[in-house]
């Protein structure tokens, strides 16, 4: 194993409702993850959730970025694999974040300019580098089939519902894009 197992109750949720599973918990030097089984989500997840030290703390952001990822095989607790990717992009967060973000905002460049919100008062933002102004990771998911999966906050410099981007490196090497669009 990785980590120390053991078992225990999940820290109370943000609404203070306490968390009626026993959930299995794995110590590592990132930090303390939460083993679940996640069957109806699209992709199912079996593995480890938590959080990593990310950033430098600042006002209310406490400098963590929430992580997620898989058991080495469904039904299993051994989650060396993913484990593994995940230490290796915590070891080069900086240029982790910038890579990821720089794949956004090049392709909305390219691709999707309609995106770019202008504010009153703000000039729109007219290279890749401007938009990235501000944009940051707050969540990685790694699964087993190679599929590493970011959330990036946009920081509202894009027309979208939700200032969250997911930006998906899949294992074949291609990337994906997907925007929570106003209809």
């Amino acid at each position: 194993m990785f980590g120390l197992e053991k078992k225990e109750k999940k820290p109370k949720q943000e609404n203070n409702k306490p968390q009626e599973k026993e959930y299995i918990t794995i110590e590592t030097s990132l930090g303390k993850f939460y083993y679940d089984e996640l069957p109806n989500c699209d992709p199912p997840e079996y593995g480890y959730d938590g959080d990593v030290a990310w950033r430098e703390p600042k006002g209310s952001d406490d400098g963590t970025l929430g992580v997620y990822f898989d058991s080495d095989a469904i039904g299993s607790h051994e989650a060396g694999h993913c484990y593994g990717i995940l230490e290796k992009l915590v070891g080069d967060k900086e240029n982790t974040e910038k890579r990821v973000i720089s794949l956004l905002t090049h392709h909305i460049f390219d691709e999707r300019p309609d995106l770019i919100a202008e504010y009153t008062g703000s000039k729109k933002p007219e290279t890749p580098d401007e938009l990235a102004e501000n944009m940051e990771l707050r969540y990685i998911s790694i699964y087993r089939n190679g599929d590493i999966v970011y959330s990036v906050y946009s920081a509202y410099r894009l027309e979208l519902r939700d200032p969250d981007v997911i930006v998906t490196e899949k294992e074949d090497g291609t990337v994906d894009f997907r925007f929570n669009e106003y209809e």
